[in-house]
């Protein structure tokens, strides 16, 4: 509907008489919903200008109208068709039960309502009457909810099993680790020199090969040459498809308030705008904060029922099955991202094939200077967003996502299975499960901000729970590396094994081979008496000087091409040379999270947010401004 019918037009002399809205509110609405090509309800609606409840009474009584009475018609759960999800959500309808021979439909907005309704029943009997978003969403999530968290957990184990964590090492795998083992164990003991050889000039190579894969990834990302443009995004303005942001939440009672106000700032038209806060069942805090907030028609509350795991894809799992949007993003709790960036990654679809399923937009931190364990933090994260993945882009190799600012077409996505319940970096297992189907995934030079971890054992908390993850993913699509060659190549399979293999090996390699040196120098060699170690000394050298000589130049790099905003680069260049020293910080959590993995694979390290002292607000003032200016012409908002 792109402009107020009769009734519409009653509507807003009704809430203008009774002072619910002024002339400018309405004269405001009006010139909204001609610019979003919506209609004056829904505007309104998405708004939220007038109390739920009041405005549902305004339109049962302007459009003669039943309005939902709870108590006195209550909601039958069986009548709600379970595979219809899809149309209630997107048209904000339900079936609430039969009367009379005729079906009693919960509406919010009869007058995009009734067409849709027309359509789908064909003619049969129905009677609408008026509720509220609110009532609407707990009718559905009290009719769907224990259906969809079961699916949620259940489908892509159901769908794809070989691409689920669920079940863990197959019987083919347990049997290497265990001959292995045991192959090592017995070299050690019977040829000791020589099987520490082996091993040193393995593993030194694998360490080696990781770092300079590293390093080539970022000079591929600089290459002049070759760069193909991409040419200008099409948007269609005014008419811009339905998105949805997925944000899950838990035990973030303190910093949602500052969510909201973030999301809150994107430029996107209400009326197409979905933004669902995903709670779990016992987090009774931050459902009471949320509560709180004075949250408008764009955001939705939704209560994920207890099931384990309790992990953040079943969550997202949870909420893209009552999402509106065609296109879907997942942001977590301390994202702050750049005003525009749902019209960035819209152009950025635009002119991209239909293979491209995701866009992953780049992340960065508003407190990278708090201390130096933060800044170590942003120089990693602008090595692997800004130089690595849009290498891997380039040359066409598989993707491992970040965890957030994940752009998705709805379809794509569902079709893929959607996240794995069970994998705790299911960011990274998406991106290269969606090369392994034919999807493709491409980056986007738009940020967001997060909170580096300022604290030790919090940091320590979020990295092994990604290493375990990483864990979790490579042995998940390793379960038949043929078969991952094949669908990957030659080229995504060897990128593979050194990016997530080697995100798992390399901080431990980088332990020992520094022990090693270390050791030996200090005269206690690693086998006590045997001549080989004097010969030993010098391959450590190699190792260390190439392995971390690649990494210090990747941290240069990042720390001098950089166009991240906010980010000190001669501190970033100097604290290049610390990243060794870092490297020890990830091994401790390598090893915490091996141990996790076969102790409790899918248990979710929560990383505590809200503990920097740095405002993100001063952060979004200083660097957001012409993107807030930019968007808002581009989206029909000025």
């Amino acid at each position: 509907m792109h402009s107020r019918g009769g009734d519409e037009q009653s509507l807003a002399e009704l809430l203008a008489k009774r002072g619910l809205l002024t002339l400018t509110q309405v004269r405001n609405v009006e010139d909204k919903a001609r610019a979003w090509r919506s209609g004056f309800t829904a505007t309104l609606l998405a708004l939220d200008l007038v109390d739920p409840g009041t405005l549902a009474r305004a339109i049962a009584e302007t459009t003669d109208l039943q309005l939902l009475d709870e108590r006195a018609v209550p909601f039958d759960p069986a009548f709600a068709e379970p595979d219809d999800l899809a149309f209630f959500v997107r048209h904000s309808v339900l079936p609430w039960r039969r009367l009379g021979g005729r079906a009693l439909i919960a509406v919010v907005n009869p007058y995009t309502a009734q067409n849709a309704l027309d359509e789908a029943l064909s003619g049969e009997a129905y009677t609408m009457c008026v509720t509220t978003r609110p009532a609407l969403v707990r009718a559905l999530l009290s009719a769907q909810g224990e259906r969809q968290v079961r699916s949620a957990v259940d489908h892509l184990s159901s769908k794809y099993p070989a691409f689920s964590a669920r079940s863990g090492l197959t019987l083919a795998q347990s049997l290497v680790l265990v001959m292995s083992v045991a192959g090592i164990g017995w070299g050690f003991s019977a040829a000791p020199a020589t099987s520490l050889w082996a091993a040193a000039i393995l593993a030194g190579a694998f360490y080696i090969a990781a770092m300079i894969f590293r390093l080539f990834l970022m000079l591929v990302s600089l290459w002049p040459f070759g760069r193909k443009s991409r040419g200008p995004g099409v948007l269609p303005l005014g008419d811009l498809p339905h998105y949805s942001v997925l944000v899950a939440l838990h035990d973030e009672a303190d910093v949602v308030r500052y969510t909201a106000e973030a999301l809150g700032r994107l430029d996107y038209p209400s009326t197409k705008l979905d933004i669902l806060f995903l709670l779990e069942e016992s987090d009774h805090r931050t459902r009471a904060a949320c509560e709180a907030l004075a949250l408008d028609g764009r955001f939705t509350m939704l209560v994920v029922p207890n099931r384990k795991p309790r992990t953040k894809p079943k969550a997202c799992n949870f909420g893209l099955a009552f999402a509106r949007g065609d296109y879907v993003v997942l942001y977590d709790a301390e994202d702050r991202p750049e005003p525009d960036q749902l019209l960035v990654a819209l152009e950025e679809f635009a002119r991209s094939p239909p293979e491209v399923a995701c866009i992953q937009a780049r992340l960065n931190f508003y407190n990278a200077r708090e201390n130096w364990l933060t800044s170590q933090f942003a120089l990693e994260f602008a090595i692997w967003f800004q130089f690595v993945l849009p290498g891997l882009e380039r040359l066409g190799l598989p993707i491992p996502l970040g965890g957030t600012s994940n752009h998705f077409r709805v379809d794509a996505l569902r079709a893929a299975g959607g996240w794995d319940a069970h994998n705790v970096t299911e960011d990274a297992d998406l991106g290269i499960r969606f090369t392994r189907l034919g999807h493709r995934v491409r980056t986007l030079p738009s940020m967001t901000a997060e909170e580096a971890n300022c604290a030790l054992p919090n940091w320590i908390h979020q990295r092994s729970r990604w290493l375990k993850g990483y864990l979790q993913t490579f042995l998940v699509h390793m379960r038949r590396p043929g078969r991952l060659w094949h669908e990957l190549g030659a080229g995504g399979f060897v990128s593979f094994v050194l990016l997530l293999g080697g995100a798992v090996l390399s901080p431990i390699l980088h332990l020992a081979f520094w022990g090693s040196l270390a050791a030996h120098y200090l005269g206690a060699p690693v086998l006590a008496g045997l001549s080989w170690t004097q010969l030993f000394a010098p391959w450590n050298l190699v190792v260390i000087i190439v392995g971390n000589g690649a990494a210090i130049l990747c941290g240069l790099i990042a720390a001098l091409q950089s166009d991240f905003r906010g980010l000190d680069r001669p501190a970033l260049a100097i604290n290049a040379f610390a990243m060794p020293v870092y490297w020890f910080l990830i091994a401790f959590a390598v090893v915490k999270g091996f141990f996790s993995y076969f102790s409790r694979p899918f248990y979710w390290a929560k990383t505590k947010h809200g503990i920097s002292r740095i405002s993100p607000r001063d952060f979004e003032r200083r660097h957001y401004a012409d993107r807030r200016i930019r968007s808002r012409a581009r989206s029909g908002q000025a």
